[in-house]
Formats: structure tokens, sequence, C-alpha cells
């Protein structure tokens, strides 16, 4: 063990030692940068020192070249609406905040540096005279309006360059959030801890410019002021005289949360959840055929009965014809077939295809479950694919209208449309893009800040009644992101198609509106809101909450969190970001399918504020468990190691350790099995030398393979800025050449022979260091090594 520690140490020094030669490299790096520019500016002056000297004689040799120096021709940057910028943040926590156009007609105000009055009271400045907008981004769709993309926002503590700008008249108070100053005396922190500031270089802009006065278009109706949102907090779930609690709604999704099923005898893999039981088979006769069981086991199941085959054809057949023996044929043959994977691309798979859709794919279950009943299944074969595909159904558009075009018929029509479709690029989601990548759909007397891709108009509003209340808006060269692609856009909207109420949705984006866009990366200027429960380190943002909790149901079960600042970032436990986020939304969406605020508030009060498990990761500033051999992070604790029989044995006990870094040992299945036994024959010392030899292996190979890829890192750096160097010393030889011309070449065998000139020569030598250092990078001989030691480490990890 102690030579572990040495052989960690020694490991430690050496990763310091490598640090330390990567900032060398860095500094000399920015040193020959400037040791570059002033040769560049001395050989200017001697070049323009001959020059005059020439002309005084009365010999004008050729003047060099124009280079020009002006920046490029760039779109004016497009509007979004103010978000607080208030303080600074690091660059890897700064949140990027998006916003969109005002309200009328699509049109688009620049967003300046300097403050935007937040009242009338502040008064307004008018702006200044119009000038034509920027070009139209080629997009594969035809643009129908002149409207303007929103682009990101530009982050708080930068230095501004460019011309004033004039904001156009501020919004309504009303719309806007009021901040929330006040701070409790308590030293809780929630969600993150604000990140620190750090200065941001500086960045010129591109002056922006007013748009063209709107003009309503006759056609164009506006969006119908916002409802006030529905609260729908559901009631718990009652005993039903079936002897099961019946959920809000269909278990159809995978889940593990412990439940009554039932299933039928002669196909027992076949399990229907209790709230479908209750809607559709306990008024039947049928009802005595289909047993009861409850599962608590932790694994995840699915209801398999809500479909549309079942539900519209094979259950009312089977009530007519007092048999269930169709049915039960089809349970059958459906469990042999595997689940839709939805938009996850699998190959070796056979696929439906229709001849008249060249790129159409549809899997298997989802032909069965309720397309083989529709008038368009006879366009459809099973045929094998080559390569990869994923299921078009999972495609929102086909969801909504591949029925209503099969109910008439419409089959040429579908086919256009669908292909139509399948050229549009998927939506971004949660990343940014670049927004002549996309074309992109505003509406046009709605939310502010609601944009969305070709993609989710198609999908969602694409030959829907709220299709003529958005129109396509110009893109630029500036990163944006799909606003109706984030999670607190895209559960009301799905809510609103289940419903047949597409209000819902829109009450939801006028409120969510308000506030800025919840950011993976943290959100900066937003209100909070935490559970009733007040867990600690846990709480959603005013744009989930408003989007998510108001419109499905659960209002009641959080209040306003008043200790969080408006200057500081916050991740938001929604947030795709955060690495709990997707249980957090499983344990809400039990909550509210069984009507039990208990369920997820006690979630949020045990793990809300649990970080991951680092693996084989050091860490610091964490809580430990275990011994000084074998460390249990507080995630490995909570979910394995809690109540067993060497819990009283331990050495470490939950004790935060700010400045110690250590890894967890228990996080894999050989670990776990091991612990499992030493717990049942209580031969601890057996499992600490398992452990600490484990701790020998990590230091000669993890530790290695980590001292490989920093060398190779290194070396990168050092191509990467030979090639620099051997392009800067070519162009300055071929100016000189172009200037003053060449009587004689140069060169040598390393560089090569018929340059024009030293600097040329030099050049062409810095370009073969460079080629070299990259061929040692790129070589195999570190990455066969690599894979060795990793081999070895996962015989004991």
């Amino acid at each position: 063990m102690r030579k572990a520690k040495e052989d960690l140490a020694n490991m430690r020094i050496e990763q310091e030692k490598q640090a330390q030669e990567l900032e060398k490299l860095r500094a000399e790096e920015a040193r020959n940068y400037q040791l570059a520019e002033d040769e560049v500016v001395r050989e200017q002056q001697r070049l323009f020192d001959e020059i005059q000297r020439q002309r005084q004689e009365g010999e004008r040799p050729p003047l060099p070249p124009r280079i020009n120096t002006d920046a490029e021709d760039v779109a004016p940057p497009l509007p979004r609406r103010p978000v607080s910028t208030a303080g600074s943040v690091s660059s890897a926590q700064r949140p990027v905040a998006y916003a969109a156009p005002p309200v009328q007609n699509s049109y688009l105000s620049p967003q300046s540096q300097t403050q935007v009055p937040s009242s009338p009271s502040m008064g307004y400045i008018p702006p200044p005279p119009p000038v034509p907008p920027p070009a139209q981004a080629t997009t594969p769709i035809q643009p129908q309006s002149g409207g303007y993309l929103s682009p990101a926002v530009v982050p708080p503590g930068q230095p501004s360059q460019q011309t004033p700008y004039y904001p156009p008249p501020p919004p309504s108070p009303q719309a806007q959030p009021s901040p929330r100053v006040q701070e409790q005396a308590s030293q809780r922190n929630s969600y993150h801890a604000p990140a620190p500031a750090s200065p941001q270089p500086q960045q010129a802009n591109i002056p922006s410019y007013p748009p063209p006065p709107p003009v309503q278009s006759p056609q164009q109706q506006p969006i119908a002021a916002p409802k006030p949102p529905r609260v729908r907090t559901p009631e718990p779930a009652q005993l039903h005289a079936c002897g099961a609690k019946a959920g809000l709604e269909c278990s159809g999704s995978l889940t593990s949360f412990p439940q009554h099923w039932f299933y039928h005898a002669a196909v027992p893999e076949f399990v229907i959840c209790a709230c479908c039981y209750v809607d559709l088979i306990y008024d039947t006769k049928f009802r005595d055929s289909f047993r009861k069981v409850f599962y608590d086991d932790g694994h995840k199941r699915r209801c398999r009965f809500n479909t549309r085959r079942i539900k519209d054809t094979l259950l009312p057949e089977a009530v007519e014809s007092g048999s269930l023996d169709k049915l039960i044929e089809f349970m059958r043959k459906r469990m042999s077939i595997k689940d839709c994977r939805e938009q996850n691309t699998t190959e070796g798979e056979s696929w439906y295809k229709a001849a008249d859709i060249p790129n159409g794919t549809i899997c298997e279950a989802c032909f069965e479950d309720g397309l083989i009943t529709s008038s368009f299944a006879k366009y459809y074969q099973l045929l094998p694919n080559e390569g990869g595909a994923y299921c078009d159904l999972s495609v929102w558009f086909l969801k909504r209208k591949f029925m209503d075009y099969a109910k008439e018929n419409k089959w040429a029509q579908f086919c256009q449309e669908f292909n139509q479709r399948a050229q549009i690029p998927e939506c971004p989601k949660i990343d940014t893009i670049n927004a002549n990548e996309r074309a992109w759909y505003k509406p046009g007397n709605g939310p502010s800040d609601l944009q969305a891709c070709a993609a989710c108009y198609h999908d969602y509003f694409y030959a829907s009644e709220d299709q003529d209340k958005w129109q396509q808006v110009t893109g630029g060269n500036f990163q944006t992101r799909c606003i109706l692609g984030q999670l607190n856009h895209i559960i009301p909207m799905h809510q609103a198609l289940d419903d047949e109420d597409r209000s819902l949705f829109w009450n939801a984006a006028w409120e969510m509106d308000k506030y800025p866009v919840c950011n993976r990366d943290g959100t900066k200027g937003s209100s909070w809101y935490t559970p009733i429960n007040d867990p600690p380190g846990w709480g959603i943002c005013a744009a989930c909450y408003e989007g998510i909790i108001k419109p499905i149901g659960g209002a009641r079960w959080f209040m306003k969190d008043n200790s969080t600042k408006p200057d500081e970032l916050y991740l938001c436990g929604f947030s795709l970001g955060h690495p709990r986020a997707v249980q957090a939304l499983e344990a809400y969406v039990s909550a509210r399918n069984w009507g039990d605020r208990k369920l997820f508030l006690d979630w949020t009060a045990q793990w809300g504020h649990v970080q991951q498990c680092p693996r084989k990761n050091f860490s610091k500033n964490r809580r430990w468990w275990g011994w000084g051999v074998l460390e249990i992070c507080e995630d490995c604790y909570a979910s394995f190691a809690k109540g067993t029989a060497l819990e009283p044995r331990f050495a470490l006990t939950g004790v935060r350790e700010p400045e110690k870094e250590r890894m967890c040992d228990i996080y894999s299945p050989r670990m776990r099995s091991l612990y499992t036994e030493a717990c049942r024959t209580g031969d601890l010392e057996g499992l600490l030398a398992v452990a600490e030899q484990r701790h020998v292996v990590y230091t000669q190979t993890i530790m290695q393979c980590e001292q490989i890829l920093n060398q190779q890192k290194i070396a990168a750096m050092q191509a990467q800025m030979l090639g620099t160097q051997g392009t800067f010393y070519k162009s300055m030889g071929w100016a000189q050449d172009a200037t003053m011309g060449h009587s004689y070449t140069v060169g040598n065998s390393y560089a090569g022979y018929g340059h024009a000139n030293e600097w040329v020569m030099q050049g062409y030598s810095y370009d073969r260091q460079s080629r070299e250092a990259a061929a040692e990078v790129m070589g195999g001989g570190p990455l066969m090594r690599i894979q060795m030691l990793e081999a070895r480490w996962r015989e004991v990890e």
C-alpha cells in the first residue's frame, strides 16, 4: 500500500510537471507570436524605407498587394428580449440566454449593450432611420415573410465596441418578471453555487438597426390573449372495486413504480396496468379472465394494452364474439416483436416500407399495434434494410396525421407531405446551432421568445388549426436554438395534443415568455421554485414551473424560493444538464399519476442534493463512507451500502472533506458483489485487501493512461504551433518576394530547395516539423498501450 501511495504521489508530481510544461509551451507560443509581429513591423518598415529611397532615385518598384483589414460583412445581430446581465461568471459556466422579437409581425429590434429601460418611466429614445434587412438565408423551405430570427444574447460583462443602439418602446411592466432580491439570513446554498467572476475578452459587434415599420397582414389572425393557466394538482388514487389503485393515466412508458398489474394466464408477460384494466376490461365479461399481481421488484415494465389495434378492433371483436382467442393470439405475437426504439438508429432488422416513400421506415411493433388496421396498410411491405434506420412513427408529424389521412384515404397527399418532412433536418433540441443551418418559424403575434425549427413546426403545427399563426423568418450567421424543442415546451405541447386543447400550450408559452430560457449550463435572472418540504440544493426555474408544473399538475407542491439572487447562476432540477433531471422527472410523473405528492417530495429530500458517483475519477469536497482503502461516495452509500451489516464498522462516516481527493470504490458490479459477500461472511480484512490491490492496479493503469494522454495533448499543441509558425513565415517571405523580388533561391535538404528567400525556407522547415509531430501523435503506439492498460484495469474494476 505504501508503494502504491508513493507511485500515486509520483504520478501527481509528474502530472504537475506536465501541466507546467504545457503552460510554458503556451507562453512560448504567445512570445513567438509577439516576436513574429515585431518582425513583420520591422520588415514592413524596412520595405517602406527601401521604396522611399528608390522613389527618390527615380526608380519606382511596384507597390505591394493591398491587404484588406476591414471586418467581413456580417449580418447585423438580431434582437432578443433583455435578460438579466448583472454580474459575471466564468466562461465555462456562463449561461447562454436566448430570446426573440417583439410581438408585431415577427420583426425584431436589435439588442444593445446598454441597459434597456425596464419601465415606461425610464423614457424612450426614437430609433435611427431603418436600413434594408440582412439577406434571406438559404433554407430548404421557401420563406413566407420578412421576419428575423433571435440570436444568442451577448454574455454579460463584455465591453461593447458597437455603434450605440436606441431601443424600441419597452414592453408592459406586467410582462416582465420581477426579480427577487430578498435574501434569507441562513447559509443555505440552493441548486448550484454561483460561478466565480472572470473577465471576458472584448468583442467588436456590427451595428444593429431597427426593422421596417410593422404592417399587419389582413390574413394574419393574432393569437388570443392568454388565459390563466390551469392548475391541475391531481387527487390521490382511490382503491377500485377490483382491489387495485388505478393511476391517472396509462403506464405506457417504462416504469418501476410499485403497482398492481393484470395479465392473462396464457401470456403472463403481456402486462396491463390498472388504469387500462379498469377503463377497458373491468366492465366486460372478461374481468375474471385476467389475474392481478403486485410488482415492487424495481424491474421496469410498460402497459401493452393501450394500443389502437386492441382498443378499436380486437377488444370490441372479443366482446361481440365472446371469445378472447384472437386477442390472446395477438398478445403472443406481440411479445415476440421488439418494442419500438423510436429515434434510436438500429441495424440488422426488417422494416415496413412503401414504394411511394423511398426513405420511410416503420418498425414492426408500431405497424402491428395500430397501422395494420388502417387503409394505408396495403401499401406497406416488411422488407430487410441495409444499414441503420429508425422508426418514422416516432416523428410527431406522423403521429398526428397518419390516421387522419388514412381515414380519408388521402395516400397521395400523405406521401407528398411525409417526403417533405423527411427532408427536413432534425431539431437540435437543447443544443445551439448556426441559424443558417435550419429554416425557422415564429408566431406572427405570439410570445416574443417562441421560435421553432422547421422540424418542430411541421411536427406540431403544420396542417393544424394553428398553422396560420406561424410565419417563416430570416436566419443569419449567429448561434440560436429551437425554443419549441426545449423540454418545458415539448411537455405542454404533448399534453395539449392529448387533451385536444391547444390553448394549454399557448397559455404556458405566454407565461414562459416572461422568464429566461432554462439553460443546461445554468440560468441567471429567473425566479425559482422549490418543493414545499424545502429540500436542500434542489429547485426549478420559473420557465419550467410555468411550462411543466402548472399545465400538467402539482402546483400546490411547490413554493417560491426567496433565498436566490437574480444575478447568480443556478442549475434547474428539470434541466437536462442536471445529472438527476431524468430521475426527478420520473418521480414527478409518478407523483402526478398516483396523486401522491409524497413520492416526489421524498425523492427531492433524499436525492436532490446528492452528487452523482464520480466512479474512478478523483473528486473532493464530498462526503465519504467506508474505509481509507475502500471509499464509498454519498450516491453509492444511499443506494447500496446504507443499512448493510458492515456499516457499523465504517471508519469514514459521512464527514465532508473539502480538500481531500478520493475515488469511489463500490460503484462497479464486481466490488458490490464482493462487498455483499463480505457482509454475509463478516470477512472485512479480505475485502480491504482486495480493495488495496485494486488501488495498486489503478496507479499502474489508469494513471499511466492519463499521463500518456497528457503527453499526446502536449505533442498535438506543439504540432499546431509549428504549423501556425510555418504559415506565418511563408506568408511573410512571399510578401517580401512580391515587393522586392529575388535574384536567387535558397534551400537545404530538410526544407527543400527553390525557395524565394530565407523566410519561405524557414516556413517550410516549420511545416515539416509540424507534420512529424502530428504523425507521432496519430501513431498507433500510444493508443494500443492505452487499450492494454484499460483492459488490465477492467479485470479488477
